[in-house]
C-alpha cells in the first residue's frame, strides 16, 4: 500500500481545518431568518457566552393596503360644515354647486403607497368634492353609479388625496372623488 506524500497530507489537513472554521463560523439560513423575524441582534459578552438583546423596531407611520390607490387614504368621515357658495373661480360642476366642506375623520381604514400626510381620527380636514356635494343623478347623468349627495352629519367612506391645487384660504385641502354614504345607526 502506498502512502500519500507528506505535502499532500498537509494540504488535506489545512483544507479540513479551513472547512471546519467556515462551517462553525457561518450561521444557517434558518438562524438568520429567525433573527430577522424576531428583530434581535446577537451580542457576545466578555466571557464568550452568546446573549441576545432586543433592538427596538422602527416605527412605521403608515402601512399600505391593497386596493387603495397610491397617494390616497381611505377613511370614514362625517361632514360637519358645507360651504354654501359654489367656487366662483371653478369651471364645471363646482362653479354651479357647492363642492367644499369640513369633514371630521371618524376612522382611518388604510393608506395607499406614497400618501404623504398623516391623518388621525377626530381631526377635521378641508375637503373638496370633485363631483359636488349635491346628488349627481341630474347634474352629471353620465356618472355611474350616481352619487347620493352629502349634507351636514352625513357619514361616508371615501379615498381622499392631497389636492395639488390650493382651494380656499386655508390649505391643506383633501380631494374626494367617489364616496359611499354610510347609514346612521
Amino acid at each position: 500500500m502506498k502512502r500519500c506524500p507528506k505535502k499532500i497530507t498537509a494540504y488535506i489537513r489545512i483544507g479540513c481545518l479551513w472547512l471546519t472554521i467556515v462551517a462553525c463560523s457561518c450561521k444557517s439560513s434558518a438562524q438568520q431568518k429567525h433573527e430577522a423575524q424576531s428583530n434581535v441582534t446577537p451580542a457576545t459578552p466578555m466571557d464568550g457566552r452568546k446573549e441576545v438583546t432586543a433592538v427596538p423596531m422602527k416605527h412605521q407611520k403608515q402601512i399600505a393596503l391593497p386596493g387603495i390607490a397610491p397617494g390616497h387614504c381611505r377613511m370614514l368621515g362625517m361632514v360637519t360644515a358645507i360651504s354654501p357658495q359654489p367656487d366662483a373661480t371653478a369651471t364645471g360642476i363646482c362653479g354651479q354647486t357647492p363642492c367644499r366642506a369640513k369633514v371630521k375623520i371618524l376612522k382611518i381604514i388604510g393608506y395607499g403607497h406614497s400618501f404623504n400626510q398623516t391623518l388621525v381620527p377626530n381631526k377635521e380636514i378641508n375637503a373638496y368634492f370633485v363631483f359636488s356635494l349635491k346628488p349627481t343623478a341630474q347634474l352629471l347623468p353620465d356618472l355611474t353609479p350616481p352619487l347620493p349627495g352629502l349634507k351636514v352629519n352625513s357619514t361616508f367612506i371615501a379615498d381622499v388625496s392631497t389636492n395639488t391645487e390650493v382651494v380656499g384660504n386655508s390649505p391643506p385641502w383633501y380631494q374626494v372623488e367617489l364616496y359611499q354614504v354610510q347609514e346612521s345607526k
